[in-house]
């Protein structure tokens, strides 16, 4: 018996998971600090500099569309199990998962309903529950709203509208090491700053300086901890690769395995 596409579309969304985890770790990796020495201000400065950006956009979208994409494939799934061969086709058109904000959109006659109008009985029942209106703000990692509108307002984000944008923003406050290295003292404790934005070449550290020799030379290392969210509202700061992760392993361990049961 071949693998069901459902199953088959998880497993690509896994696929692109694992790329996207590859991207984010390198990069996160690849960030450097500079450190200039500026002789009228009497001051060392510690400067980020970031490493070339991988193609986020494409690899999320993918990830996203091959996982939205699981639940309209088991809801086909659900109905073909349900319904005589072959699949009339106006059940066969209109089955997909629905993302049902209001308990009258799941009602009969409503978009969602028709969505699922193939589907058994206790399939049904378990696809209502798992709809948006149901689901118990934070319940699932604290996400604030349901996983799967999340998931939906994303993949369509990708489908419709633009790629996906993301931000690179600091874990915690900064520190790091400070150690003059030659032709120069430290005259003062160092100030670790905390930049709105985290672009190339923005100031991490500075420290005051006495400059004593031709050649200045001071090791400013800042240490700091990033992660990368997504720029859109629905996910705002949460880590891209743990938004990803909940989102898979919801669909995964909540929402397939009963249904499952009944193809």
């Amino acid at each position: 018996m071949s693998e069901a596409s459902h199953r088959i579309k998880l497993s690509r969304a896994r696929e692109h998971q694992e790329t996207l985890n590859e991207h984010v770790r390198r990069y996160l990796n690849g960030h450097r600090t500079r450190t200039e020495i500026d002789p009228q201000a009497s001051e060392a400065r510690a400067h980020l500099v970031k490493p070339d950006e991988p193609p986020w956009g494409p690899v999320i979208g993918d990830c996203l569309y091959n996982l939205r994409s699981v639940l309209d494939h088991i809801v086909f799934e659900l109905a073909e199990a349900a319904s005589p061969s072959p699949l009339p086709k106006k059940i066969a058109e209109s089955s997909m998962w629905p993302v049902a904000k209001t308990p009258s959109d799941f009602n009969k006659g409503g978009i969602a309903a028709k969505r699922v109008q193939g589907v058994s009985p206790g399939a049904r029942t378990i696809i209502e529950d798992l709809q948006p209106y149901k689901y118990t703000q934070g319940s699932v990692a604290g996400l604030v709203e349901d996983p799967i509108l999340v998931l939906d307002k994303l993949a369509n984000i990708d489908k419709h509208r633009a790629l996906h944008l993301v931000t690179v923003n600091a874990l915690a406050g900064i520190g790091g090491i400070v150690e003059p290295r030659a032709d120069c003292v430290l005259r003062g404790p160092v100030e670790w700053c905390n930049p709105e934005t985290f672009e190339n070449d923005a100031v991490l550290g500075r420290v005051p300086i006495e400059i004593t020799g031709p050649s200045p030379k001071v090791n400013m290392g800042a240490q700091v901890e990033f992660f990368v969210v997504l720029n859109e509202s629905t996910a705002l700061r949460w880590d891209i690769v743990d938004l990803i992760q909940h989102l898979i392993g919801y669909i995964e361990r909540t929402v397939l395995p009963s249904l499952e049961a009944l193809l």
